[in-house]
């Protein structure tokens, strides 16, 4: 501290980025119940590749998208911050979710090539919009988790990817796109990264599916929060306390 300034270091200024970056908690939204849970890999790195992002637009719309970018540390935070800016903006331009996967994946493949030292990178990513009015979600999942969908009465319902991963193929007609009506009396939707969908317990099992559709119908009636608190400690109980790959939980309930 000198003369009242903050003095910033290379360190602290990431810091303050990284914590901006991968921040998970976020402006309330009338009509929608949000929920975050984020764990680190038990390793030394402090930077993941998960990402979690939820954002209201000026037309009352809200869009929610969860990444996983390949690879730790710098590198990955600097590919996030890309990918959360570039989703936000695309989004806030007035394009579909299927053009914003094209345009961010034209953009991940140039960002690639004038790197030679990360040239592989690649992102998952589901990108969803939500218009509350008429209860729509238009939804687009680049090589994304299934992502579930919970309705009143209803078994949860599977949210298969509709493109291939960003990063990786040049054919913007791979892009799509699907609506999904959210039905009234409490629809929640569920979104991870592989974290949990391809969490190993120390005996090296893979979870399966059942297991992890079983923990979300446990707690449907719970807060957004509560359920994702809940989905993230059945998830690091399962892998012994030490996931080998990073945890990010988006839960979003709309009554």
């Amino acid at each position: 501290m000198s003369n009242g300034v903050l003095e910033a270091t290379p360190y602290t200024a990431a810091r303050i980025l990284v914590d901006h970056l991968y921040a998970q908690s976020f402006p309330s939204i009338p009509g929608v119940d949000i929920g975050t849970a984020y764990i680190l890999a038990e390793d030394d790195v402090r930077v993941g590749g998960d990402l979690i992002d939820v954002y209201q637009f000026n037309n009352g719309s809200v869009a929610v998208s969860v990444a996983d970018i390949s690879g730790k540390g710098a590198k990955a935070a600097a590919r996030a911050a890309m990918v959360k800016y570039g989703l936000r903006a695309y989004v806030s331009s007035g394009l579909t979710p299927a053009q914003v996967l094209r345009n961010l994946n034209l953009l991940y493949i140039e960002t690639s090539t004038f790197d030679p030292e990360d040239s592989d990178s690649f992102v998952s990513v589901f990108l969803g919009t939500i218009d509350q009015e008429h209860r729509v979600m238009t939804y687009a999942s680049a090589g994304h988790d299934p992502v579930l969908l919970l309705s009143p009465n209803r078994p949860a319902q599977v949210l298969p990817p509709t493109a291939p991963i960003v990063g990786v193929f040049e054919d913007n007609k791979l892009f799509h796109q699907r609506l999904v009506y959210l039905p009234p009396g409490g629809s929640t939707l569920v979104v991870t990264t592989d974290g949990v969908t391809e969490a190993r317990c120390p005996d090296g099992r893979f979870i399966e599916r059942a297991e992890v559709m079983s923990w979300v119908e446990s707690s449907r009636n719970l807060s957004a929060q509560e359920q994702a608190n809940a989905l993230l400690n059945s998830t690091h109980d399962f892998c012994g306390g030490k996931p080998q790959d990073d945890i990010a939980i988006l839960v979003a309930c709309f009554p």
